[in-house]
Parts: C-alpha cells; structure tokens; sequence
C-alpha cells in the first residue's frame, strides 16, 4: 500500500523541525548535516521524507523566533557591528555580507561570510599574508544558472570572537551573483551602505527571509 502524501508532508515536516533544533543546539553545522542527523534519528529513509533546504531554513527562523529569539538578536547584532568593522578591513575588495548574519538567523559557531571581489587569483591570500592573518584555504561550488556550477576559493579566519567565511569572487560576479542553495535565487547581498542601514534601522531583526523581501532593493541592497 502506497504512503499518502500527507503522511510525507508530516514526515518533512517533523524532519524539519528536528533539524532546526540541532543546528540551534549546535549538534549540526550544516543544513546537510541536520537534515541526515533528523531523518536518521526518526527513521525515516525515503528522498521525499525530507525537507528541502527552503522548509529548513523556515524551520530554524520558527526555532529560533520561538525558543532563543533574545539570544539571537542579540547575537547578530554583535556579527553585524563586526562584520562592518571588517568590510572596512576588506574594502580594497567592494565586500557584500551575506548568510546568517546578514539574514539575522546565526546559530552554532556560524561564520560572517563576505563575498570579496578580485580577477587575481590569489590577492586576497597574498593580503591576509601582509597582515598576518592566518587562514585556512578551500573551495566551495555555487550553482550559477540551473545547468552550471561555478568553484570559488575560500578563506576561514577568526578573531577572539567570531570566524570569517571570505569567498573570493571575480568582479564580474559582482552584478551576476551565485544562485543560493536555499531557494535558488540570486544570492541576496549587502554592501557596507546597506549593512549600516540596516544595523541603524533594525540591529538584530531579520532581513531578507519573508515575502516582503522580494520587493525591489533599496540603494545599498542586492
């Protein structure tokens, strides 16, 4: 006898929220992550039993807006307030914040992630060289239309208090973002005008997660 679908929406659903609550608890470090961890603590083995990574993100905002919602706002406060100082830092290379702590929703040790924009290849390793930062390399893959993934560098630092995601773009990704993982639209960014604005106007809300954020961009918004 086949499964209803409704029984897989609740199954997803469940999925989802179990997810959310061990990245919060920070038994998950990634979407992936918590989205294997739930299924296999619920038993559940089926692709369609799982929730894609739109429903958990909505998920972790309900978590969160429900259960930690002080301790959050208060936290992406403090990232963002860091991640101007260090768009100040980056400037030579037009810095767009993006991820958890511009869309306000940090959880676990989530990093401040900034697109950095060069044609060469390796500036920015050679910068963090100069100024004795010490950083771990990698590469992350953004999909950049529906056929086509692209491969970017990627730089980890850290301070005393938080870690720093610099992925090396070239400039031509600037006005052509990645497409997210999330919903599969371009990647929404800020740039130093628009992260000011928006810890001026709202320090530790939300930005960029409900409908209302699909009206058109304000200046220093992408």
């Amino acid at each position: 006898m086949r499964e209803s679908p409704a029984k897989y929406c609740d199954e997803s659903e469940r999925c989802a929220q179990l997810a959310a609550r061990l990245l919060v608890e920070g038994s998950a470090q990634t979407f992936d992550h918590a989205r294997r961890k739930a299924a296999s603590r619920l038993n559940l083995t089926g692709a369609r039993q799982l929730p894609d990574n739109r429903r958990l993100f909505s998920a972790l905002i309900e978590y969160q807006r429900l259960f930690d919602f002080p301790a959050v706002a208060k936290r992406t406060e403090k990232m963002r307030r860091a991640a101007l100082i260090a768009m100040r830092f980056f400037e030579h290379f037009s810095p767009r914040i993006t991820g958890a702590a511009m869309h306000g929703t940090p959880y676990g040790h989530s990093p401040i992630t900034l697109h950095l924009f060069t044609d060469e290849s390796d500036a920015i390793a050679r910068f963090l060289i100069e100024e004795r930062r010490p950083y771990r390399s990698s590469e992350v893959c953004f999909r950049v239309s529906k056929r086509d993934s692209e491969r970017f560098s990627c730089y980890e630092t850290s301070n005393d208090l938080f870690d720093y995601k610099l992925i090396a773009m070239p400039h031509r990704r600037l006005q052509q973002p990645p497409l997210s993982p999330v919903d599969g639209k371009p990647i929404r960014r800020l740039d130093y005008s628009g992260l000011e604005a928006l810890v001026a106007e709202d320090p530790g809300g939300l930005y960029g997660c409900h409908a209302e954020s699909l009206d058109p961009p304000r200046a220093g918004r992408e």
